[in-house]
């Protein structure tokens, strides 16, 4: 029984085994299961992390964003919103002299556009504006798209209501921030306006390019349409294609990119059906035809006007006037002001020329047989390009690159290709060839500054030069005249001695060239224009016109060991014994006029310039009676306007008249300016009679001949001719003329002011004589007159004597006698 039950027990030793493996596999499969849970569990634990994270990023996203439209300005502001519109400035006839303002905007309605004028920019900017609601999620669908395909940035999803928020509300960065901003605002928007008051307010605001906001501005800029609604298809089409980007497809800068940009949205016009197949070949074939006359911030009175804008901002302390649409009134006639412009301009190019030839513009590379392909760019942008039979090309590397002034001159640059002693062969910006005649440029240079003999002593083939060229009834004869951009610099300012208005103001070549306003502040020594006012102070200290001084050289002894003594010399270096006040301040005589200041004294001189309202230093020595005092030109008309008005000189300078806001409510509104004592009546009258027998018969003589006027007049030059002066007088005008260097450079030994600066005075009212009104010097009150012999220079009745008599207003109290005369 023993062996039975041990059999039986091995028998059973498998089964045991089996179990233990059932066990094991059980295990095995509770420990996958685990395993599985456990998986399922954390995949469970991650998306409920996930959708919890993803509900509070949510909610979060919800927060910030009404959070942020908190802060964000309500769209009520856009029912309230002005343009930016630039400061107007008018002249005293009501003539509009310029804007002031970096963006030139004429706001119009919708109502006056053309219907193809808005549309050009909403099919190319926006085409789904009319459906979407201020953002557009198929629109940012596709842009991203259209990018992704590209694998760069070539499409925005910006609707134009989008657009206007930034442009109005936000800065143009691109930041999450600022997008999001962006759509709210949109968003908001275009419930509260209709489409086309948003779309107006686009077209009133958007940058155009070359300083035109909005598209009445644009159409004026680029077409010279005062109107849109005479703006053709293809050029509304060209005008919509630039806000994309204005210095990449505005037409003056790259004609090319401007054609390709406009037919891409006429493209967009005629696949969103706003216009027919044939008005799209129509405008795609249109000539582009842009405005010869571009609108500039400042074609004339740029000096004047920078003078009336820091009044504006600085004394009336009106805040970013130029972007208000501040209306200023002005004292300034544009007539005079543009002859004063032009006779400055002419004749500061004449002396220029006198003075040398500056030199080329240097020398430009010519290259042969590149391949066309290679240089496109440059082709574009050459001067002077031929193409050859076998796909290449000579061109010339050489920008066109003009100041505006001088473009306005008629100024071009060209290359000489072919040159010889007595004619140079040119080609020009358009490819055009021309001719230059040595015995037409006789005033060319060489380097030592000596008159060139032939072309060939200063021009060589591939130089670049300044031409201009010779017109015969306007059109070019294609002989042209070789020109240079001059140093030379000069100013005109003319005022109203009878109240102070300032008619003109020219304060140098050009604004553009130099914003540096030689008018007002350039301070440049006088010479002898200040010698009438030596002479009126001696006329009230007891002198008379026909007081006799001798005219003896002057000797002054240094003070300083070592300094040479001052011996001032008259202008031709002779003397001429006894001579008249008169006459010696009709030759502009240097020793009677120090001679007189020693006997009035230097303190007296000084007080006078004080009172003529010189303000800088005066210097305490004899050399200021012959003009080593410095002064602007608006100064010293101020200053001569008192021979003008017997006596009496303006306060102060008056300019502006009225300022008014955008509604042309009054801001400011001003009274003439109090005029001030200076002389008496009589010893007034005696300076002015003198003034205009120095343009009779003494230095301003030139002046007689070309004003048929009675014209008072003075000329003036400081020491080296580095300044010419003219003063002319008028009863109701007063005008100076300066020319000068800016470094204080010599002009040359001819440079006096009645070869410069007179000239320019005389080009200067030859140009406005019929428009200055005729006025006559008035006769001082309470006045006797006088007859004195000229030879003798005795008070006399009779017309004994070889040179006549002179008539003298004095008091009648105080009769001169022929010892006056001879102090």
């Amino acid at each position: 029984m023993s062996e039975n039950k041990l059999d039986n027990s091995e028998d059973n030793i498998p089964n045991l085994s089996e179990e233990l493996s059932n066990i094991a596999n059980n295990d095995d499969n509770n420990n996958k299961k685990q395993k599985k849970r456990s998986k399922l569990r954390i995949i469970l634990y991650i998306i409920g992390a996930v959708s919890a994270f993803g509900v509070i990023g949510f909610v979060s996203i919800i927060v910030y964003v009404y959070i942020l439209s908190l802060q964000l300005p309500s769209t009520d502001e856009f029912s309230k919103f002005k343009y930016t519109e630039p400061m107007v400035v008018y002249d005293a006839k009501g003539n509009i002299i310029a804007e002031l303002g970096a963006e030139r905007r004429y706001p119009i309605s919708i109502e006056q556009m053309p219907p193809y004028v808005y549309q050009s920019v909403v099919a190319v900017e926006d085409a789904r504006f009319y459906e979407h609601s201020g953002i557009d999620p198929l629109g940012i669908a596709r842009a991203m798209v259209s990018n992704i395909k590209a694998g760069k940035m070539v499409e925005g999803g910006s609707t134009l209501t989008q657009q206007l928020v930034k442009v109005i509300y936000l800065s143009p960065e691109r930041k999450v921030k600022r997008k999001i901003k962006e759509a709210i605002i949109a968003y908001r928007l275009d419930k509260e306006l209709s489409k086309d008051k948003i779309l107006e307010l686009y077209l009133n605001q958007v940058n155009f390019g070359r300083g035109a906001y909005g598209i009445q501005a644009a159409a004026i800029n680029y077409f010279g349409k005062e109107d849109v609604k005479d703006l053709t298809i293809a050029e509304a089409a060209m005008i919509a294609g630039i806000p994309k980007g204005p210095s990449i497809y505005a037409p003056h800068l790259n004609m090319k990119r401007a054609v390709a940009r406009r037919n891409h949205v006429l493209k967009r016009m005629l696949e969103v059906k706003y216009i027919t197949q044939e008005e799209y070949n129509a405008a795609v074939n249109e000539t582009v035809k842009l405005s010869e006359s571009i609108p500039l911030r400042l074609r004339h009175a740029g000096y004047f006007m920078d003078f009336v804008h820091k009044y504006i901002e600085e004394d009336l302390k009106i805040e970013d006037a130029q972007n208000k649409g501040i209306k200023v009134f002005t004292t300034l006639n544009l007539d005079y002001q543009i002859a004063a412009e032009d006779a400055l301009i002419k004749n500061l190019m004449s002396i220029a020329k006198r003075e040398g030839y500056k030199g080329t513009l240097g020398k430009i590379l010519i290259e042969d047989d590149t391949d066309v392909e290679q240089i496109e760019d440059i082709i574009d942008n050459a001067v002077v390009s031929e193409e050859n039979d076998n796909n290449t090309v000579k061109y010339v590397r050489l920008d066109n690159d003009v100041p505006s002034y001088l473009k306005d001159l008629g100024y071009q640059k060209a290359v000489i290709t072919e040159a010889e002693k007595n004619t140079l062969k040119i080609k020009l910006s358009d490819g055009s060839e021309g001719t230059i005649n040595f015995k037409d440029n006789n005033w060319i240079t060489n380097a030592k500054n000596a008159r060139a003999k032939s072309f060939l002593d200063v021009f060589a083939i591939d130089d670049m030069i300044y031409v201009s060229p010779v017109l015969k009834d306007n059109i070019s004869t294609g002989v042209y005249m070789i020109e240079q951009n001059p140093d030379l610099e000069g100013a005109v300012v003319s005022i109203n001695p009878q109240t102070g208005e300032i008619y003109a103001m020219a304060g140098g070549m050009s604004y553009f060239k130099s914003f540096f306003n030689r008018a007002v502040q350039a301070r440049r020594q006088v010479g002898s224009t200040f010698k009438p006012l030596v002479y009126a102070a001696a006329y009230e200290s007891g002198y008379y016109p026909m007081s006799v001084f001798y005219d003896t050289p002057v000797i002054q002894k240094s003070v300083k060991q070592g300094e040479e003594d001052w011996r001032p010399k008259n202008f031709d270096g002779q003397f001429m014994g006894e001579m008249t006040l008169e006459r010696a301040l009709q030759l502009s005589n240097n020793s009677i006029t120090i001679k007189l200041a020693q006997a009035i004294g230097i303190k007296k001189i000084i007080r006078y310039a004080q009172m003529f309202g010189f303000t800088g230093e005066i210097p305490a020595d004899l050399s200021v009676s012959i003009g080593s005092l410095s002064a602007s030109p608006l100064e010293l008309a101020v200053a001569y306007s008192t021979f003008s008005n017997q006596g009496m000189r303006p306060s102060k300078p008056f300019f502006v008249t009225r300022v008014a806001d955008i509604d042309n409510k009054t801001l400011f509104e001003f009274q003439k300016p109090e005029m001030t004592r200076v002389l008496d009546e009589k010893s007034a009258s005696l300076i002015t009679d003198s003034l205009v027998k120095v343009v009779e018969k003494g230095g301003a003589w030139k002046s007689r001949n070309a004003v048929n006027r009675i014209l008072g007049g003075k000329t003036g030059t400081s020491n080296d001719s580095k300044d010419g002066w003219f003063a002319g007088v008028l009863p109701n005008f007063v005008t100076v003329a300066w020319v000068g260097y800016d470094d204080y450079r010599k002009m040359g030994s001819y440079a006096v002011g009645g070869n410069t600066a007179q000239n320019i005075f005389i080009d200067y009212f030859k140009s406005i004589n019929e428009k200055v009104p005729l006025a006559l010097f008035k006769a001082p009150a309470g006045a006797s007159y006088f007859k004195v012999n000229n030879d003798m220079h005795e008070i006399t009745d009779s017309l004994i004597g070889n040179l006549g008599y002179s008539i003298y207003p004095v008091d009648s109290s105080n009769n001169p006698t022929v010892y006056d005369f001879k102090k």
